[in-house]
């Protein structure tokens, strides 16, 4: 939580306990010192969970019904002082689209982020089993059939399909065209 900061009175994505790699405050932790920050609203994002729990650093599938029933309850107890958003951060993978329906048509989930910090390669078959040449393409591309899909409603860091990358090749630069989808 000291790591917090505030921007615009809003503190967005908002990662839990549960994931794995944030601290381990509760969620009403957060909610406290955001309303002591003088935020007007926190939106929580944990990493989503997978049935069968397929991927690490993120929280586990049985866990997702109390990530939503708490931070229901902290939105309704801190109705008032503070407006608790509840979403979720996902990688879009297409052996998961119905499981993306489904998150969607959940009434407590108010967002969805497109985080794509893997892809699938085939069924079963992760990028981050194999560490492809040109990672980037494969995050991209999955990134933009995610958005395809239409159930995310904003990207989260973009930028990250190009962090193993050391030189700004014009490979990259196609990739990264607004205009190359057209």
């Amino acid at each position: 939580i000291k790591q917090m900061e505030i921007n615009n009175k809003y503190i967005f994505h908002i990662h839990t306990y549960r994931c794995g790699h944030a601290s381990s405050e509760s969620d009403e932790a957060y909610v406290k010192k955001a309303i002591e920050l003088g935020a007007e609203s926190i939106t929580f994002t944990d990493h989503t969970p997978f049935p069968g729990d397929t991927f690490t650093g993120r929280m586990k599938y049985c866990q997702l019904d109390e990530y939503l029933l708490s931070l229901s309850d902290l939105k309704q107890k801190y109705a008032g002082a503070i407006d608790v958003h509840i979403g979720l951060e996902v990688e879009y993978m297409p052996s998961f689209r119905d499981y993306y329906k489904e998150l969607k048509e959940n009434d407590n989930i108010e967002l969805m982020i497109l985080g794509q910090h893997h892809y699938e390669i085939s069924k079963g078959i992760y990028s981050f089993m194999e560490k492809p040449e040109q990672e980037y393409v494969g995050l991209v591309e999955a990134m933009l059939e995610g958005l395809d899909m239409g159930v995310f409603d904003v990207v989260a860091h973009p930028d990250r399909a190009f962090k193993k990358e050391t030189v700004w090749s014009l490979s990259l630069i196609h990739i990264s065209e607004p205009t190359r989808r057209s």
